[in-house]
Protein backbone atom coordinates (compact mmCIF):
# COMPACT_ATOMS: atom_id res chain seq x y z
CA UNK A 1 0.00 0.00 0.00
CA UNK A 2 1.30 2.94 -0.50
CA UNK A 3 -0.44 6.94 0.24
CA UNK A 4 -3.31 4.79 1.45
CA UNK A 5 -3.90 3.08 -1.82
CA UNK A 6 -4.25 -0.14 -2.51
CA UNK A 7 -1.16 -1.55 -5.23
CA UNK A 8 -3.10 -3.28 -8.03
CA UNK A 9 -2.87 -7.10 -7.87
CA UNK A 10 -0.52 -7.73 -10.63
CA UNK A 11 2.04 -5.83 -8.89
CA UNK A 12 1.76 -8.45 -5.53
CA UNK A 13 5.55 -9.48 -4.92
CA UNK A 14 5.61 -13.66 -4.81
CA UNK A 15 8.50 -15.71 -3.71
CA UNK A 16 8.73 -19.01 -5.87
CA UNK A 17 8.21 -21.08 -2.99
CA UNK A 18 4.59 -18.66 -1.59
CA UNK A 19 3.54 -19.30 -5.43
CA UNK A 20 4.00 -22.42 -5.72
CA UNK A 21 2.22 -23.16 -2.76
CA UNK A 22 -0.87 -20.69 -4.43
CA UNK A 23 -0.58 -21.81 -7.77
CA UNK A 24 -0.97 -25.59 -6.63
CA UNK A 25 -3.61 -24.74 -4.11
CA UNK A 26 -5.71 -22.77 -6.93
CA UNK A 27 -4.68 -24.53 -9.79
CA UNK A 28 -4.07 -28.48 -9.36
CA UNK A 29 -5.85 -29.45 -6.17
CA UNK A 30 -9.24 -29.88 -7.99
CA UNK A 31 -7.78 -31.12 -11.13
CA UNK A 32 -5.56 -34.13 -10.09
CA UNK A 33 -6.22 -36.83 -7.85
CA UNK A 34 -5.22 -36.92 -4.58
CA UNK A 35 -2.02 -39.02 -5.01
CA UNK A 36 -0.42 -36.53 -7.33
CA UNK A 37 -1.10 -33.58 -5.46
CA UNK A 38 0.88 -35.21 -2.41
CA UNK A 39 3.55 -35.68 -4.93
CA UNK A 40 3.77 -32.36 -6.16
CA UNK A 41 3.71 -31.02 -2.58
CA UNK A 42 6.61 -33.47 -1.61
CA UNK A 43 8.62 -31.65 -4.57
CA UNK A 44 7.15 -28.21 -3.63
CA UNK A 45 8.89 -28.78 -0.22
CA UNK A 46 12.64 -29.25 -2.07
CA UNK A 47 11.93 -26.01 -3.95
CA UNK A 48 10.78 -24.37 -0.62
CA UNK A 49 14.42 -25.77 1.07
CA UNK A 50 16.39 -24.42 -1.09
CA UNK A 51 17.44 -20.46 -1.59
CA UNK A 52 15.60 -20.38 -4.49
CA UNK A 53 12.63 -20.69 -3.08
CA UNK A 54 12.74 -17.72 -1.09
CA UNK A 55 13.60 -15.62 -4.44
CA UNK A 56 10.85 -13.39 -5.97
CA UNK A 57 9.24 -14.41 -9.10
CA UNK A 58 10.57 -11.82 -10.44
CA UNK A 59 14.57 -12.01 -9.52
CA UNK A 60 14.82 -15.87 -10.81
CA UNK A 61 17.21 -16.37 -13.26
CA UNK A 62 18.06 -19.31 -15.48
CA UNK A 63 21.53 -19.11 -13.88
CA UNK A 64 19.33 -19.71 -10.25
CA UNK A 65 17.46 -22.68 -12.10
CA UNK A 66 20.53 -24.67 -12.96
CA UNK A 67 22.04 -24.40 -9.99
CA UNK A 68 19.16 -25.87 -7.78
CA UNK A 69 18.89 -29.00 -10.27
CA UNK A 70 22.75 -29.05 -9.56
CA UNK A 71 21.92 -29.32 -5.97
CA UNK A 72 19.30 -32.05 -6.54
CA UNK A 73 21.85 -33.64 -9.54
CA UNK A 74 21.61 -37.14 -7.02
CA UNK A 75 18.28 -37.45 -7.39
CA UNK A 76 16.47 -40.17 -10.00
CA UNK A 77 16.02 -39.12 -13.55
CA UNK A 78 12.62 -39.27 -12.70
CA UNK A 79 12.53 -37.08 -9.91
CA UNK A 80 14.22 -33.88 -11.95
CA UNK A 81 11.61 -34.86 -14.25
CA UNK A 82 8.57 -34.12 -12.81
CA UNK A 83 10.47 -31.72 -10.55
CA UNK A 84 11.28 -29.54 -14.08
CA UNK A 85 7.35 -29.89 -15.01
CA UNK A 86 6.28 -28.63 -11.58
CA UNK A 87 8.18 -25.32 -11.67
CA UNK A 88 7.95 -24.78 -15.49
CA UNK A 89 3.53 -25.19 -15.03
CA UNK A 90 4.17 -22.86 -12.05
CA UNK A 91 6.21 -20.04 -13.80
CA UNK A 92 4.40 -20.08 -16.83
CA UNK A 93 1.32 -19.83 -15.23
CA UNK A 94 3.04 -16.56 -12.61
CA UNK A 95 3.56 -15.53 -16.21
CA UNK A 96 -0.02 -15.51 -17.22
CA UNK A 97 -0.65 -13.78 -13.42
CA UNK A 98 1.38 -10.90 -14.55
CA UNK A 99 4.22 -11.58 -11.56
CA UNK A 100 6.60 -12.14 -13.71
CA UNK A 101 7.65 -11.88 -17.41
CA UNK A 102 10.06 -14.69 -18.15
CA UNK A 103 10.15 -18.34 -17.66
CA UNK A 104 13.77 -18.49 -16.48
CA UNK A 105 13.45 -22.44 -16.72
CA UNK A 106 13.44 -22.14 -20.39
CA UNK A 107 16.92 -20.91 -20.67
CA UNK A 108 18.46 -22.65 -17.63
CA UNK A 109 20.88 -25.58 -18.11
CA UNK A 110 19.39 -28.51 -17.32
CA UNK A 111 21.66 -32.08 -17.56
CA UNK A 112 20.02 -34.93 -17.75
CA UNK A 113 20.98 -38.07 -15.71
CA UNK A 114 21.77 -40.72 -17.20
CA UNK A 115 19.30 -43.52 -16.20
CA UNK A 116 20.94 -46.47 -14.72
CA UNK A 117 20.46 -50.10 -16.22
CA UNK A 118 17.62 -52.10 -15.44
CA UNK A 119 17.62 -55.50 -14.81
CA UNK A 120 15.30 -57.97 -16.06
CA UNK A 121 14.64 -61.48 -14.51
CA UNK A 122 16.54 -64.50 -15.97
CA UNK A 123 14.46 -67.48 -17.10
CA UNK A 124 15.89 -69.39 -14.61
CA UNK A 125 14.71 -66.42 -11.69
CA UNK A 126 11.34 -66.28 -13.83
CA UNK A 127 11.12 -69.94 -13.79
CA UNK A 128 11.78 -69.86 -9.94
CA UNK A 129 9.47 -67.32 -9.28
CA UNK A 130 6.70 -69.02 -11.22
CA UNK A 131 7.36 -72.31 -9.64
CA UNK A 132 6.86 -70.82 -6.09
CA UNK A 133 3.63 -68.97 -7.10
CA UNK A 134 2.18 -72.03 -8.45
CA UNK A 135 2.86 -73.45 -4.84
CA UNK A 136 2.00 -70.35 -3.49
CA UNK A 137 -2.10 -69.83 -2.16
CA UNK A 138 -2.36 -67.03 -0.93
CA UNK A 139 0.27 -64.90 -3.29
CA UNK A 140 0.51 -66.75 -6.40
CA UNK A 141 -1.68 -65.44 -8.41
CA UNK A 142 -0.92 -61.46 -7.18
CA UNK A 143 2.63 -63.03 -8.34
CA UNK A 144 1.90 -64.48 -11.86
CA UNK A 145 0.28 -61.43 -13.08
CA UNK A 146 2.42 -58.92 -12.37
CA UNK A 147 5.14 -61.00 -13.60
CA UNK A 148 3.53 -61.58 -16.75
CA UNK A 149 1.60 -58.17 -17.34
CA UNK A 150 3.88 -55.53 -15.51
CA UNK A 151 0.95 -54.14 -13.48
CA UNK A 152 1.55 -51.57 -11.11
CA UNK A 153 0.86 -53.05 -7.15
CA UNK A 154 -1.83 -50.09 -6.65
CA UNK A 155 -3.70 -51.80 -9.99
CA UNK A 156 -2.81 -55.14 -8.58
CA UNK A 157 -4.08 -54.77 -5.06
CA UNK A 158 -7.87 -53.38 -6.91
CA UNK A 159 -7.96 -56.07 -9.08
CA UNK A 160 -10.55 -59.05 -8.94
CA UNK A 161 -11.31 -62.01 -10.73
CA UNK A 162 -14.74 -60.71 -12.38
CA UNK A 163 -11.75 -58.31 -14.62
CA UNK A 164 -10.26 -61.14 -16.16
CA UNK A 165 -11.57 -62.42 -19.43
CA UNK A 166 -10.50 -65.82 -20.18
CA UNK A 167 -12.51 -65.85 -23.41
CA UNK A 168 -10.48 -63.29 -24.93
CA UNK A 169 -7.44 -63.45 -22.43
CA UNK A 170 -7.58 -59.87 -21.93
CA UNK A 171 -7.40 -58.13 -17.95
CA UNK A 172 -9.03 -54.87 -17.42
CA UNK A 173 -6.92 -52.64 -15.17
CA UNK A 174 -10.21 -49.50 -14.65
CA UNK A 175 -9.01 -48.75 -10.80
CA UNK A 176 -5.89 -48.63 -8.29
CA UNK A 177 -5.55 -48.71 -4.50
CA UNK A 178 -3.50 -45.23 -3.79
CA UNK A 179 -1.12 -44.61 -0.93
CA UNK A 180 -4.38 -43.16 0.72
CA UNK A 181 -6.16 -46.21 0.88
CA UNK A 182 -8.77 -44.86 -1.09
CA UNK A 183 -9.90 -46.92 -4.45
CA UNK A 184 -9.60 -44.38 -7.60
CA UNK A 185 -8.79 -44.91 -11.75
CA UNK A 186 -5.20 -46.03 -11.88
CA UNK A 187 -2.33 -44.01 -13.99
CA UNK A 188 -3.20 -41.21 -16.22
CA UNK A 189 -6.70 -41.18 -15.66
CA UNK A 190 -7.79 -43.77 -17.83
CA UNK A 191 -8.96 -47.68 -18.02
CA UNK A 192 -6.94 -49.71 -19.70
CA UNK A 193 -7.04 -53.33 -21.68
CA UNK A 194 -3.97 -55.56 -20.88
CA UNK A 195 -3.51 -58.95 -23.31
CA UNK A 196 -2.26 -61.92 -21.92
CA UNK A 197 -0.68 -64.91 -23.86
CA UNK A 198 -3.23 -68.20 -23.98
CA UNK A 199 -0.55 -69.97 -21.98
CA UNK A 200 -0.14 -67.74 -19.28
CA UNK A 201 -4.39 -67.93 -19.34
CA UNK A 202 -4.43 -71.37 -19.09
CA UNK A 203 -2.19 -70.83 -16.15
CA UNK A 204 -4.09 -68.50 -14.05
CA UNK A 205 -7.15 -69.87 -14.41
CA UNK A 206 -5.99 -73.33 -13.13
CA UNK A 207 -4.51 -71.49 -10.16
CA UNK A 208 -7.57 -69.23 -9.52
CA UNK A 209 -9.93 -71.98 -9.72
CA UNK A 210 -7.92 -74.14 -7.35
CA UNK A 211 -8.46 -71.11 -5.04
CA UNK A 212 -11.62 -70.82 -4.94
CA UNK A 213 -12.80 -74.52 -4.23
Amino acid sequence: MKGGEIQPTGTKEHTLSKWLDEWLETHKKTKVQSTTYDNYMNLAAHVKKHRIGGLKLSQVKPIHITEFFASISEYSHSFRKQMQFLINGCLECGIDNDFCTKNPVRRATIKKKLQGWREAFTEDEVRTITNFAKSDKLFGVPILIMLNTGIRSGEMRALTYNKIDFVNNVITIDESIKQTGEIGLPKNNKPRHVPIKREFAKLLKAKIDENTK
